[in-house]
């Protein structure tokens, strides 16, 4: 045995990288699930919604990708500008019942955990004109996103959860 490093082939992947996406979705879903309203802005351009559905449009684009080559299929990547494809995306998903849209953001996540460590699955394409990543760095990188919007979701629930001053009574309940 070797106490040299092991070297990772971009075909290896990490099950901790999948763990960690799969957990910062499950923080995204309890942090969306706790915020008043769905329709609550976030910025001036995205209400909460919009920023579920605009993570629900990218990962179904990363899960494709991710079967189709775990299938032997060549990918076909989104294509256009960043900016478009973010308004293509947001405008979509507008359409769907929340549910449906939290329903196919857990499909994707479920697609890639299921393709993932396919052995031919080799690099993994973003969008056209983009890098290509390596499935460790596409996990990467999607978490990243996950999380840069997982920070503007979350002062919504904070909002809502703020504790009660101890001066105020509880609001009455029904009855």
């Amino acid at each position: 045995m070797s106490d040299a490093p092991s070297r990772r082939s971009p075909r290896d992947v990490s099950p901790d990288r999948v763990a960690r996406l799969d957990a910062v979705i499950e923080q995204l879903l309890g942090v969306f699930s706790a915020i008043p309203s769905p329709d609550e802005a976030v910025d001036d351009h995205w209400t909460a919604r919009d920023v579920i559905g605009h993570l629900a449009f990218w990962h179904e684009s990363f899960a494709r990708n991710v079967d189709d080559l775990a299938n032997g299929r060549v990918p076909t990547p989104l294509r256009g500008r960043m900016a478009d494809l973010n308004d293509q995306g947001v405008a979509e998903m507008r359409t769907l019942p929340v549910e449906e849209v939290v329903r196919r953001l857990l499909a994707a996540q479920a697609t890639v955990r299921a393709g993932i460590f396919t052995p031919r699955l080799g690099v993994i394409p973003y969008r056209i004109g983009s890098p290509l990543y390596t499935a460790d760095e596409h996990l990467d990188v999607v978490r990243d996103h996950v999380v840069a919007h997982l920070r503007g979701l979350d002062p919504l629930r904070r909002r809502e959860s703020r504790p009660r001053s101890r001066d105020r009574p509880p609001p009455a309940g029904p009855g």
